[in-house]
């Protein structure tokens, strides 16, 4: 169904970032020696300038020569890098949207995919800051291609459902309380700048007042969707999976399918990007 492995083109990724990495690495380092070389030209051309002694002009002056020739050297070094950071920020972005093209295109095919789902499946929420795994701690029994096979009651956060790194859910109250945390941090921070204030800041400050005066300030929505809290996943008693398959069971419980989804009380919708059979 698909023509590239989400896994490849992750590969991809990973190692084009590791080339952006590696190239801005080389521009600062460019960077600094294009500083140091310029200092240096101006300090070779400062000591012939004050220099009236003929004698050792010509020896400055080629000191002058020589520094020009390192400044130079250093210009070119940093636009040979810079446009090689550029090169490599452009193939970086372009991994990241071949990934971010093949995840859309897992998701939009995953209700018609009715492949059994076996553990270390791999799936994502979506308020979730990473993806993440589906697991088992102990079989059903029964392998599809050596892998064990997972069912419609394995869905237990923590246990099969390993948590996603963050929640960006507004719904979540580890997220609401990151919000207010974020507030406090931010008031305290204005009160140490008033602290620091001299006579006459403090005296605009107290006519400000006087229009606009000093209340607490809640998390807004605003604040709490940039606001990442941990991954607290719940879900009802009797939850399972969604869309399991009809006509096969393991020890009574419906064998999950690619297809199938989840949803978390705080709003989060989980689906299975890879099923965790050899793609």
């Amino acid at each position: 169904m698909m023509e590239e492995r989400l896994a490849d083109l992750e590969g991809v990724q990973s190692e084009a970032y590791q080339a952006l990495q590696q190239d801005a690495l080389a521009y600062e380092t460019a960077n600094e020696k294009l500083a140091a070389a310029e200092e240096a030209f101006q300090k070779a051309n400062m000591d012939l300038c004050n220099d009236y002694d003929c004698r050792s002009m010509k020896e400055k002056n080629g000191a002058l020569i020589e520094a020009q020739k390192a400044l130079e050297e250093a210009k070119e070094e940093v636009k040979n890098v810079e446009e090689a950071l550029e090169e490599s920020a452009e193939k970086a972005q372009e991994a990241t949207d071949a990934v971010k093209k093949k995840k859309m295109e897992l998701r939009r095919f995953a209700l018609a995919d009715t492949s059994y789902v076996v553990h270390q499946a791999r799936i994502e929420c979506s308020f979730g800051i990473r993806d993440s795994l589906l697991v088992l701690e102990e079989g059903h029994g029964v392998k599809t291609r050596q892998y064990a096979q997972m069912t419609e009651g394995d869905c237990v956060f923590d246990k099969n459902i390993i948590n996603f790194g963050g929640c960006k859910s507004k719904e979540n109250p580890s997220t609401q309380e990151a919000a207010r945390q974020a507030v406090e941090a931010a008031q305290a921070a204005i009160e140490k700048k008033r602290s620091e204030m001299n006579w006459f800041e403090k005296g605009v400050d107290w006519v400000a007042n006087i229009f606009v005066k000093d209340q607490e300030i809640a998390p807004t929505d605003d604040v709490v969707e940039q606001c990442v809290g941990e991954c607290l996943a719940e879900f009802p008693p009797d939850a399972v999976w969604n869309f399991a398959d009809d006509k096969v069971t393991i020890n009574g419980e419906k064998v999950l399918l690619r297809r199938c989804y989840m949803m978390c009380n705080h709003g989060g919708r989980i689906l299975i990007l890879l099923c965790g059979q050899p793609e």
